[in-house]
């Protein structure tokens, strides 16, 4: 009998009332923030150019170089960025803008010579190893690239300091 009125009760009370539809999810619930639309201008480097820091710069050189991207734009914007980091970068780092540059053929005579400024302040202060003073000369070299040759005298002389040791 319990079985007969749990039956009539159910049947009855689905076909007066519609289904209801399942509660939103929170997520669903949250509200979204609207489209940012962005012209075609303000691309990846524009962003990288405006938020990037010092360490940053190094980084991109190196991806940039291993994507082989040729394009004149993006390495402006990379060497630009980097003329404006000089004094914040590390003989190893500078060691790899260089030979970025150098994968590439990448050859702005004001960041090399401000790299190569960078290099001869490292020497002088004794910063760096033998392999990074070796990377970036051979990058300035496959550049076609000489720096004055007050720039190159410490250099020399750390690496042969260096090598004695």
């Amino acid at each position: 009998n319990c079985m007969a009125q749990g039956t009539s009760t159910s049947s009855s009370s689905s076909s007066s009332a519609r289904p209801l539809p399942p509660p939103a999810s929170i997520f669903e619930r949250i509200p979204k923030p609207p489209a940012v639309i962005r012209p075609p201008e303000e691309d990846a480097m524009d962003l990288f150019k405006a938020l990037a820091s010092p360490s940053d710069v190094p980084l991109q050189f190196v991806h940039a170089a291993r994507a082989n991207i040729k394009e004149t734009r993006t390495w402006e914007m990379l060497s630009a960025s980097a003329v404006k980091s000089l004094r914040y970068l590390r003989m190893n780092e500078v060691a790899a803008i260089l030979h970025s540059c150098a994968q590439v053929s990448w050859r702005d005579e004001h960041l090399l010579t401000g790299l190569s400024e960078a290099m001869r302040c490292g020497a002088d202060l004794r910063r760096g190893t033998v392999r990074d003073y070796a990377l970036a000369c051979q990058s300035l070299r496959r550049l076609g690239f000489c720096p004055w040759d007050g720039a190159l005298r410490p250099i020399v002389t750390e690496m042969r300091f260096r090598l004695r040791r």
